[in-house]
């Protein structure tokens, strides 16, 4: 008797639902990896049969049909190590055990997926904030300090020479209010284009940092306050932003 084998279809929906790792849970290896050449893969799964595809099989079930035996309801994803361990001694993986494996195993992969989908958000959270923050620095806060140090430099020289020259102390003046003026647009500015950016990226990352970092965070909601200040604020939330960004990454 011919077996009942899956189609390729059948196959492919199998690994993808595995999420292309092996459905023993003691197991959980990738049944894929790359080749010796870029324009090859190495597959190391099987689409294991939970009945088997003709009589004599491990675990045949004679009341099935041709179209049941080879339905992606009787399959499960392995590595071909397990696939091989699951037939030599199928007294120890009945039918419902292998049905339930693969049932959990298609949870863990849909856990994973969401997961990394999360992760992903976090990322492009951070890095919008991030890059908002730096450009705010590099677009803003630099050229205003660059002009107010101008002034100053302008009037010390003039009044090292003279400590009554009045065009000295009109650029020291202007110095000053130059410096209040912008430090008020430069604050309505960062509360208007950057803040809503980091606030965003610090909501993204409270869900998905574990309390045992619960510290960092914590510091990170700091430095936005700080942040919203001066420039050194900014510079120490870019660089909270790095140590967080790192932190997930290794997740």
């Amino acid at each position: 008797m011919a077996r009942d084998d899956f189609s390729s279809k059948v196959k492919k929906k199998l690994e993808e639902r595995a999420g292309h790792t092996c459905s023993n849970p003691t197991c959980g290896r990738p049944t894929s990896r790359p080749g010796p050449t870029y324009d090859s893969s190495v597959r190391v799964g099987v689409a294991a049969h939970i009945a088997a595809a003709s009589p004599g099989g491990p675990r045949f079930d004679e009341a099935m049909t041709k179209e049941q035996r080879e339905s992606i309801e009787n399959g499960i994803w392995l590595c071909s190590f397990c696939a091989h361990a699951i037939d030599v001694v199928p007294e120890a993986f009945p039918a419902d055990a292998l049905r339930v494996m693969r049932r959990d195993a298609e949870s863990r992969a849909s856990i994973r997926a969401n997961s990394n989908a999360a992760i992903v958000d976090v990322l492009a959270a951070i890095d919008e904030a991030s890059a908002a923050v730096q450009n705010f620095i590099n677009g803003r806060d630099i050229p205003v300090e660059s002009r107010f140090r101008q002034l100053l430099s302008e009037s010390h020289i003039l009044l090292k020479r003279d400590e009554t020259d009045e065009e000295g102390k009109r650029i020291w003046d202007e110095a000053g209010a130059y410096l209040v003026e912008e430090s008020m647009r430069l604050h309505h500015s960062y509360m208007t284009e950057v803040s809503p950016l980091v606030a965003k990226a610090l909501a993204r990352i409270s869900e998905i940092l574990p309390p045992a970092e619960q510290l960092l965070l914590e510091k990170l909601v700091r430095e936005a306050e700080t942040a919203q200040i001066n420039r050194l604020g900014r510079e120490s939330l870019g660089d909270v932003f790095i140590r967080v960004r790192t932190l997930i990454e290794r997740r």
